[in-house]
């Protein structure tokens, strides 16, 4: 479970800060007379920035915008106590062991990473990356609309399960 600071804490936008992004369109299959003509339906959504810290800031010359993804409340599943619950929580934070699948190696939990939010959990997911554009515009909005700011000791379990998700565990 990440752990947060207040969200002016260091002033700066950073890895791993949890924000009120701006309305990002989502495709409603169920419901296609709720979308627009291309199928996507405004949401505002609570985003992660995903973004290395050094890439945010104003002196980056090469970054044109900012990873985010969305975060989104969940739940205990019906029939599943509260141990259970939490159990399973603490499962996804981890960098799980990987399943053979069809003799695929893969990880169940590898897109999704635990945070609290107002005493409620939240997850954030990696397989719905975006990007946000031009830089300092993103920048600025995000760092105005930050709710949360992660702790250093959090961050590196972030980075560390970010490296994973793109392939890039070698790193680690």
């Amino acid at each position: 479970m990440a752990f947060y600071l207040p969200a002016n804490f260091s002033g700066f936008l950073r890895q791993g800060d949890v924000c009120h992004g701006p309305d990002l369109p989502t495709f409603d299959e169920e419901n296609p007379a709720d979308t627009d003509t291309d199928g996507a339906t405004p949401e505002t959504p609570t985003v992660m920035v995903c973004s290395h810290s050094c890439d945010i800031q104003p002196a980056k010359v090469r970054t044109t915008g900012i990873i985010v993804c969305p975060v989104k409340k969940i739940t205990q599943r019906d029939g599943e106590s509260t141990r259970e619950f939490h159990g399973r929580i603490k499962t996804m934070a981890k960098i799980d062991i990987p399943v053979e699948i069809e003799g695929q190696k893969t990880f169940k939990f590898l897109s999704l990473f635990p945070i609290e939010i107002d005493s409620e959990l939240h997850i954030a997911n990696f397989s719905n990356l975006t990007t946000m554009t031009p830089l300092a515009d993103a920048r600025t909005l995000l760092l105005n609309r930050k709710i949360l700011e992660m702790i250093d000791d959090e961050r590196s379990l972030l980075k560390n399960k970010l490296a994973v998700f793109f392939g890039r565990d070698e790193e680690l």
